[in-house]
Parts: structure tokens; C-alpha cells; sequence
């Protein structure tokens, strides 16, 4: 048969076929250079494929480029066979479907939802919580015919009306009726906020420190018992309250270093200038 005569689908298949052996391709060899599965290349070339036109015609003309055949020849050959012959995928099994298997899922689906109107349509119908209330009757009283009454008759005042206690709601409803005492706030012995870094030391009667070490700018630090010793670094960094009270620090500062005693008094707690034996022993 003549190359450039116009061939239909299977014969254009053995075309390819005879080109592919004279180029000593096997399927395999040829469905790795296309990119196809083996099965397909096979069905290319008997003529048939499981796609549609456009894809089987773009395989073909792959096929053709493939093997030095013309592409014109995949042209006429789609042309002759406008209607290809489809066959199964390689491993696939043809089989009929039957019209039942056809529309079950639609029968399912028209069966379940008719059951499902027929349940909620018993349970309104039978359940008055979900059926629509009926309209309550109001009973509408006979008009009273009018009477005078007599005027030697006079009607009696009401009496006044009794004004009730208020009531006060309680959050605790358990709770003692006397009043509750106000929590008596707890004031600090000694209270100091660190505006700027500064070094402290604070002891007590027995000696030992419970502070020493550099403060940081905006850190604060209390004691709650006492009688403590003190000793501040840098006076001009430090705002110092005894028992709730401001303390000037410059009354008790030489140079930059504040010294003083918090001892206790009749109102609490006051600070006390350091004796010479303390500062002494401070070195």
C-alpha cells in the first residue's frame, strides 16, 4: 500500500506498527518515548483507542512524529473515520450495567426521602410541643347593665394601701446579717521604689541581710517586719515610706549614702538616725 494513499484508523495503525518493527522498537520501547501506557500504544495501533478524537488524534500524530511517518497521514485517516471504534483500557473488563444498577442510587435517595417527610409529618401531627399551638380563646365578659345607685347609699373608701418593705437582693444569701467589718489595710514597714539603679542593704536585729544587691530602675521592694537596718547607695534614685510615711532621705544621707535604723515606737514604726558605733561597723 502506497505511504501518501489516504488509510482509515486501522490501517494507519499498521503503518505505525511496520515503521516501529523497521526501527526495531518494541511497544514498550515506543510507550516510553511517548509517555503512554504499553496498552494504549497497542490500541493506537490496531486502529483504536478509549479517548476522545482530540486526544487520539494528538497520539497519533506523537506516534507519526515518533517514527518519521507524516502527519497528513493522521488528518486522513481521522477524516475517513469520523467514528473510531472504542475500546476498553488495558486490564479492564467490558461489562453491561444494567438499568437497575443505573438509577438504584436514585431510587434510594427518592425512597429515603419520601420516608423521611412521612417521619416528620407523624411526629408534628402527633407531638403537640411541635405541632402549631392553638390560638387562645379569650372569654369575653357580658356587658353589665347600668344601675344608679342610689344616692342615701355612699360607696366605701378603700383602704389604703399597706406599703411593703424593700427588698435588697444579697449575692450571699448565707451570709451573718451584722455588718462586715472593713479589712484594715496592712501597712509595710519599710517600702522603697527604685527610680533609678541603685545599691541597698538591709539587715535585721539579729544581723542578717535580707537585702544586698544593686536594684534596677523601676523595681520595688517591702519589708513587713521589723527592727531592720538600712543603708542606700544612691539617695537621689530611691523614694523611701516608713510604717506609711514619706522619708526624706537627705536627713539621713552623708555625701550620696543614706543610713538610717527602723525601730519600733508607739505608733508603729519610725527611722532613727545611725549611731556612731552602727556607722562604724558599716565601714
Amino acid at each position: 500500500m502506497d505511504d501518501n494513499t489516504p488509510a482509515s484508523l486501522a490501517e494507519l495503525g499498521q503503518r505505525l506498527a511496520a515503521l516501529r518493527v523497521a526501527n526495531e522498537w518494541s511497544i514498550d520501547e515506543v510507550a516510553q518515548r511517548l509517555h503512554l501506557p504499553s496498552g494504549q500504544v497497542q490500541n493506537l495501533e490496531q486502529g483504536a483507542g478509549n479517548e476522545s478524537p482530540v486526544y487520539l488524534k494528538g497520539f497519533l500524530k506523537s506516534y507519526a512524529r515518533l517514527v518519521g511517518a507524516p502527519e497528513s497521514m493522521v488528518d486522513d485517516a481521522m477524516r475517513i473515520s469520523e467514528t473510531p471504534v472504542l475500546l476498553p483500557a488495558a486490564g479492564a473488563v467490558a461489562r453491561r450495567v444494567s438499568w437497575l444498577e443505573r438509577y438504584k442510587w436514585a431510587g434510594t435517595y427518592a425512597v429515603g426521602t419520601a420516608l423521611a417527610l412521612t417521619a416528620v409529618n407523624w411526629l408534628v401531627t402527633n407531638t403537640p410541643q411541635l405541632g402549631v399551638p392553638d390560638a387562645p380563646r379569650i372569654a369575653i365578659p357580658a356587658p353589665t347593665p347600668n344601675v344608679p345607685i342610689p344616692t342615701s347609699v355612699k360607696p366605701e373608701p378603700l383602704p389604703a394601701p399597706v406599703p411593703e418593705a424593700p427588698l435588697i437582693a444579697s449575692l450571699s444569701p448565707f451570709a451573718s446579717r451584722e455588718a462586715v467589718r472593713p479589712a484594715t489595710p496592712v501597712q509595710n514597714v519599710l517600702d522603697m521604689r527604685f527610680e533609678q539603679d541603685s545599691w541597698v542593704e538591709v539587715t535585721n536585729a539579729a544581723g542578717d541581710r535580707l537585702l544586698y544587691s544593686v536594684v534596677k530602675a523601676g523595681d520595688r521592694r517591702t519589708f513587713d517586719g521589723g527592727p531592720l537596718s538600712v543603708r542606700i547607695g544612691n539617695v537621689r534614685g530611691v523614694a523611701v515610706d516608713v510604717n506609711g510615711q514619706s522619708l526624706d532621705l537627705s536627713g539621713y544621707a552623708r555625701g550620696n549614702v543614706a543610713r538610717f535604723d527602723v525601730t519600733a515606737s508607739g505608733d508603729g514604726w519610725q527611722a532613727k538616725q545611725r549611731g556612731a558605733s552602727s556607722e562604724s561597723s558599716d565601714g
